[in-house]
This record gives structure tokens, C-alpha cells and sequence, in this order.
């Protein structure tokens, strides 16, 4: 069974499902990338902790099948690309985890000040941009600014600091109801009422992800 694809082998276009299943994997390798016609993938009955994120980036994936595994939780870039998610038997958060997690109280979600370099960075992407940075930076601060990220809800760029914020999401097909985690530049919502005066109320678009 393939686990993972040769070096020499950068396109893999024959395969369209992929089954993984019961095979005491703890990971799985970015080489299957090489699969650019991927479909489908069945990682159920493993011992996968969270869902790869590379997986986010076949671009015809239309269904992870993920039960009996230990994620506990699906990240909102995958969830807006891929329809069907199955996650049947996971320990997944329930919904105990929303205010302590949306209220910053874990490790996971820093403060809400942000550091002077921070700061710093997001003003320089957002009035010059990350792509020709100014002459003479330090190669610290150019090796900052490399790290840049989108904000999962007004996309926006941060750098090291984010706010994990959690949301549960109901999605035919996809079972059972999934705890979904947004990576954001800050804290957008603390619950369901303000997420959605958030996205209603401040902003002009329809979520497009519901």
C-alpha cells in the first residue's frame, strides 16, 4: 500500500481516492501532494491527533473520512475547502470549551496586547505590503516578517500572535456537529450572538462558509 510517493514521482495523477484506514498512523506524509487528482482519503481507525494540514491544499479533496482517530477539533481553513468531513467517535471539544477557549483563558489564545514588533509588522503589511520589504531591515525582522498569516475571518495579516476562536458548525454530510477553530488576528467573537453580529453587522458580505 502507498504511504507515501517517491521523490522522484512529482505527479501522481491516477489517483483518486486514497485509504489509509486501520493502519496505526500517527501522520501522514506531505509527498502524497504528488496525488493532484486526490478525491477522496480514508484515515479512520488511526491514531491521527489532528487533521494534516497540507490536506488543505489538494484542490479537487471533496471527502476526509477521519473516524476513530484523536482529533479533537478541525481547522476553518480545511473546513471551508473540503464539503464532507467525517469524524465519527473522535474525542472531540464540545461545547463546555467555547468561553474558555473564546475568552482567552488557555495557553492557546495570548493576550489580546499585542507586542511593539507586532505592531510594528502588521502596519508595515498593511500600508507597504510583505512582498518587496524596505532596504536595510535586519535579518531578524525580515525572518518575522516571512511568517506572515491571513486572518480566517476579515483575512487580514498577523504575524506570531493569533487568537484561536472556536465555533461549533452543523453541515449536512459531514458528522457529527464539528468543533471548528479559526486562527484570527484578534478576538472577532466570544459566542454564537456575537459571531454572528460580527458577521452581519460589521461586515457587508454573506459568510460564504455556512
Amino acid at each position: 500500500m502507498i504511504l507515501r510517493v517517491p521523490k522522484e514521482k512529482t505527479r501522481c495523477e491516477i489517483i483518486t481516492t486514497l485509504n489509509f484506514s486501520n493502519r496505526n498512523l500517527n501522520s501522514l506524509d506531505k509527498s502524497l501532494l504528488a496525488c493532484v487528482n486526490l478525491a477522496k482519503i480514508d484515515i479512520s481507525g488511526n491514531r491521527l491527533a489532528s487533521l494534516p494540514g497540507f490536506l488543505r491544499d489538494f484542490s479537487k479533496l471533496v471527502e476526509i473520512v477521519a473516524d476513530d482517530n484523536a482529533v479533537r477539533y478541525v481547522r476553518f481553513e480545511l473546513f471551508s475547502k473540503v464539503p464532507v468531513i467525517q469524524l465519527n467517535r473522535c474525542p472531540l471539544l464540545t461545547a463546555a470549551y467555547q468561553k474558555v477557549i473564546n475568552l482567552g483563558l488557555t495557553e492557546e489564545s495570548p493576550t489580546d496586547v499585542l507586542t511593539l514588533k507586532e505592531t510594528a509588522a502588521r502596519c508595515v503589511a498593511q500600508n507597504l505590503g510583505t512582498s518587496q520589504l524596505p532596504r536595510g531591515l535586519p535579518e531578524g525582522v525580515i525572518a518575522y516578517m516571512r511568517k506572515q498569516k491571513r486572518c480566517d475571518l476579515c483575512r487580514a495579516t498577523f504575524f506570531n500572535h493569533r487568537v484561536i476562536l472556536l465555533r461549533f458548525i452543523y453541515r449536512p454530510n459531514c458528522s457529527p456537529i464539528l468543533p471548528v477553530f479559526y486562527y484570527c488576528c484578534k478576538r472577532h467573537f466570544t459566542d454564537e450572538t456575537s459571531y454572528l453580529h460580527y458577521r452581519f453587522c460589521t461586515s457587508k458580505e454573506l459568510p460564504k462558509h455556512v
